[in-house]
């Protein structure tokens, strides 16, 4: 029976990853939404 364990090492790399990786899962959504509030401010009424 294995116990997987894991290291310090490891887990600032999951960190590291996830730091630059979310920020580009985010990036098409926060595109819209300010874009969107863009329109809703600069739009003639």
């Amino acid at each position: 029976m294995a116990i997987s364990s894991f290291k310090a090492g490891d887990v600032i790399q999951l960190l590291g990853i996830s730091a630059a990786a979310i920020p580009f899962g985010f990036r098409d959504i926060l595109e819209n939404l300010l874009a969107g509030i863009l329109i809703l401010l600069l739009a003639p009424a």
